[in-house]
């Protein structure tokens, strides 16, 4: 997250890794500017009523669920909720830094008074931006529980439960498991010596 490094579509640990990224860098800074070059990828929300909501605010805290990263804001009760698509990621810079590479892919970019910047890098615009209750967005409310909260009953049940015999599809579907993508369902499938192919 210092260099400009597009990740496959980030998956669990990704995305627990730029929680804990966003909490160390992003937390308790007034926010003094916001620009979008692709204010249609904030969805539930008008940019300008984005903006509107969020100039003067702080973050307050930082949760992941599944692939999503949620973000409480001091004094509204909504959350800003991240998607980061394909090829998401998070920098925290020196304001007006170029970064070679990268500013044609800053998609958000939140300017604190501190001086610094944090920008929501999304190069082939698949990633989302959400400013609203969690629970009215329908992906978030019917994720399945997460991989490392789940016991094994509880996991030979939803398999048992499971239609479908292809368990590649089983571990990527977030209705079963949160957080798990292509990169890490082939992992488990090699560690476990299985075949992603029925």
């Amino acid at each position: 997250m210092s260099d400009l490094i597009i990740i496959n579509m980030p998956e669990l640990p990704d995305v627990e890794s730029f929680k804990r990224y966003f909490k160390k860098i992003s937390l308790n800074k007034k926010i003094i500017d916001i620009k979008s070059s692709a204010p249609e990828l904030i969805k539930k929300v008008s940019f300008k009523d984005f903006k509107q909501r969020l100039m003067g605010r702080s973050f307050e805290d930082a949760f992941r669920r599944g692939k999503f990263l949620i973000i409480k804001v001091k004094g509204i009760s909504e959350r800003l909720i991240i998607h980061f698509g394909m090829t998401g990621d998070l920098h925290y810079v020196k304001q007006g830094k170029e970064r070679k590479g990268e500013d044609r892919f800053t998609r958000l970019c939140f300017k604190f008074v501190n001086g610094y910047e944090l920008r929501w890098i999304n190069m082939r615009k698949l990633g989302k931006i959400y400013l609203t209750e969690s629970k009215k967005i329908k992906l978030i409310e019917e994720i399945g529980p997460e991989p490392l909260e789940l016991s094994e009953d509880g996991f030979l049940k939803l398999l048992t439960n499971y239609k479908q015999k292809n368990l590649k599809a089983f571990l990527m579907n977030q209705r079963n498991i949160a957080g798990i993508g292509n990169i890490y369902s082939d992992e488990i499938l090699f560690q476990a010596k299985i075949s992603p192919h029925p």
